[in-house]
């Protein structure tokens, strides 16, 4: 078995760099160019969908009060983690199959894929929406009515939401980088930020967390038209007629360890607002979504490097160039550090104001935000090493450190936040970023010889 897998994976790894470098060197100036057009207006409309994002979630925090939005980020928190779970990694592993295929027009095996993708993820969606039913209603009579609804309304966006991000991640492999960023970035979150905006400034108001989640199924079933729709026509016509060929075992032995850090990265963002909402203290699960969401802000320059970065660093350890990997990775750092310290000076000084802009609710949160933003400025200092990881080949050892460490934070949120509530659910989350940043950096150097992040600085001129 475990030569079987070894041989998997380096057929996987070596058909991606094949078709990597060849494209590579068959392309020319006028590619790169091109690319470097692309990827800059997709960083745009990435930065314009977080801006979204980001607006939607301070509207809706206003707009409900600390416990209101708690029962939402709680709900939507076991949605995220239930969505990725559903996915099984393919929204990933579609990213690697897929121009391997298109390269060698192989459409029987990329019809295949592409129906493999999508039937599992549909299946796993709707048994994962049945079984959290079941569960609501078994354990309805020891939930709040409010998020006994919360949870009915939303649980549709398991389905909703995993195949738009795998259909997305369809697009982005066929080439449309700006038609995988709009549905989600734009056009849900658009819909959702005007519904709640308008509705907040006509003076309706808006007590209950269902009605936004309403909301966020309306704008997540045109977010899967529309993702659908680009997918219609930027799909090879070769497809139509291809009679689809399968290779589960090669696809599911690729899914399987990103399917690991997808979930697990998902759970290891939302542990705070879980553990609080298990506890049953919902207004403190509401602070600590909003200020982790706004130290998130700090991560945002990274985040949107990284779109940018990520094909660099695949290309670089494609054809072994160790010293151009290092000095990209290192640059990427820097800028990402710069902005991201910029961002959290800025929140640090203003953080009570802001909060109690929000709700005297939320002024409880101002320690919580300083000690996140400290977690995150650790964060974008020790660089992009996930991405690093997985563009590498390195993504089961990412996902052993992922698990370890969203385990620890899971033991050590539930101890803190028990007896010191939610600033206790800060300190383990930062415990949680640093050791994950360190493992991390343990195994990039082990494997690859690169000093995380910034401390890069401090490495010798090997000349």
């Amino acid at each position: 078995m475990t030569s079987l897998t070894t041989q998997i994976r380096g057929q996987i790894r070596n058909q991606m760099r094949g078709s990597i470098t060849g494209a590579i060197r068959a392309t020319g100036d006028g590619v790169t160019g091109r690319l470097a057009r692309n990827g800059l207006a997709a960083f745009l409309v990435y930065l314009t969908g977080h801006g979204l994002a980001f607006l939607t979630q301070i509207t809706i925090a206003r707009t409900l009060g600390a416990t209101s939005y708690g029962v939402y980020a709680y709900v939507i928190a076991w949605l995220s983690v239930a969505t990725y779970v559903a996915m099984l990694g393919q929204n990933i592993a579609l990213l690697r199959f897929i121009p391997t295929y298109l390269s060698a027009r192989d459409w029987p095996l990329l019809a295949g894929v592409i129906r493999y993708a999508q039937i599992r993820v549909a299946g796993t969606s709707v048994l994962l929406t049945l079984a959290g039913a079941g569960l609501i209603v078994v354990a309805g009579n020891w939930l709040a009515p409010e998020l006994r609804a919360a949870f009915l309304i939303g649980l549709p966006l398991i389905l909703l939401w995993s195949l738009t991000i795998v259909r997305c991640a369809m697009l982005r492999a066929f080439g449309g980088v700006m038609s995988a960023l709009i549905p989600i970035r734009i056009v849900r979150e658009g819909i959702v930020f005007v519904s709640i905006a308008s509705i907040a400034l006509a003076g309706y108001g808006m007590a209950r967390a269902d009605t936004v989640l309403i909301i966020a199924l309306a704008g997540s079933v045109l977010a899967l038209a529309t993702a659908s729709f680009s997918l219609r026509r930027l799909r090879p016509r070769e497809l139509t007629d291809a009679q689809p060929r399968s290779d589960a075992a090669v696809w599911r032995a690729a899914a399987l360890p990103l399917l690991v850090v997808s979930a697990v990265e998902a759970l290891f963002d939302k542990t705070g607002v879980l553990v609080l909402g298990l506890l049953g203290n919902t207004q403190d699960a509401g602070v600590f979504a909003l200020v982790f969401n706004l130290s998130l802000l700090v991560l945002l320059p990274r985040t949107a490097i990284d779109t940018l970065f990520a094909p660099m660093i695949a290309r670089l350890d494609a054809e072994g160039r160790r010293e151009d990997l290092r000095a990209a990775v290192l640059r990427g750092a820097v800028l990402s550090f710069g902005a991201g310290l910029g961002i959290a000076a800025v929140l640090a000084v203003i953080a009570a104001p802001l909060l109690a802009w929000f709700g005297a609710e939320f002024e409880s949160g101002a320690d919580a935000l300083r000690l996140l933003l400290l977690a995150q400025i650790l964060a974008v200092a020790a660089g992009s090493q996930l991405t690093v990881m997985a563009m590498t080949g390195n993504e089961r050892g990412a996902a052993r450190i992922l698990v370890a460490s969203t385990l620890a934070g899971l033991a050590a949120c539930a101890m803190l936040a028990t007896y010191f509530g939610l600033f206790g659910a800060a300190i383990a989350t930062t415990v949680a970023i640093a050791l994950w940043n360190g493992l991390m950096a343990a195994s990039l150097w082990r494997t690859l010889r690169l000093w995380p992040g910034i401390t890069a600085l401090l490495r010798p001129n090997p000349h």
